[in-house]
């Protein structure tokens, strides 16, 4: 080793990290659409694991790692999201006009988006600007494709967790909370507290929150 090398303080770290979060979302994400080809095709099942493709793997860390341990207004948080938005994924597809009827998109982006860590609508901790970018070309690509899923519900929990209800119904509750400490979840409260709050401000598009209650309260 040599003694003389330079080692890489934090920020050039993150910044390596970022390149390489960026680089694999280009090439290897595990959406056919954005590499171009199946990263399955070819490999014995053996090799095809839980993760397949660098979308699925940092949207894991996302969830399991950066919604537990750090705040939005965090480097590691900002960081990441901003790996996200500068591989453009997310605004390709959402710029797409179809895909092919057999497509995996459809399954794949709306579990990415339940993986972002959204702090919830009564958390303290408010939207940074890189979670915004994400959570906009989230909302766009779900309200531009949602009636492309099997059933409009497909797109639920993704729309749950962009407009912050993901924990608790978005009230951070505790086990033991009663029954009259629960807001229900009705579409008097979607429309008007939570499309219309101010975190969700320039992040929602406006026809999005048309049809928001469409998908959350649809029956098929």
């Amino acid at each position: 080793m040599n003694g003389n090398a330079k080692i890489p303080d934090a920020n050039g770290l993150r910044e390596a990290a970022s390149k390489h979060m960026v680089e694999l979302l280009t090439t290897s994400s595990g959406v056919v659409e954005i590499d171009g080809k199946d990263i399955k095709e070819g490999r014995p099942d053996e090799e095809i694991f839980r993760f397949d493709g660098a979308l699925d793997i940092i949207g894991h860390i996302m969830n399991i790692y950066l919604r537990r341990l750090y705040k939005s207004n965090s480097v590691e948080s900002k960081f990441m999201f901003q790996a996200l938005t500068n591989s453009q994924i997310l605004e390709k597809l959402a710029s797409e006009e179809d895909f092919s009827a057999m497509t995996e998109v459809y399954n794949q982006i709306p579990a990415f988006i339940c993986n972002l860590p959204i702090p919830s609508y009564t958390s303290k901790d408010s939207i940074s600007p890189e979670q915004s970018s994400v959570m906009s070309q989230s909302f766009k690509f779900l309200h531009k494709f949602y009636l492309e899923f099997e059933s409009k519900r497909d797109a639920r929990p993704a729309l749950l967790n962009l407009l912050q209800l993901t924990y608790n119904g978005g009230h951070d509750l505790g086990v033991s909370a009663s029954v009259g400490e629960i807001t229900p979840l009705t579409n008097q409260f979607v429309r008007d507290t939570i499309c219309d709050s101010k975190s969700l401000d320039v992040i929602i598009p406006q026809d999005m929150k048309m049809i928001c209650n469409d998908i959350i309260f649809a029956q098929n």
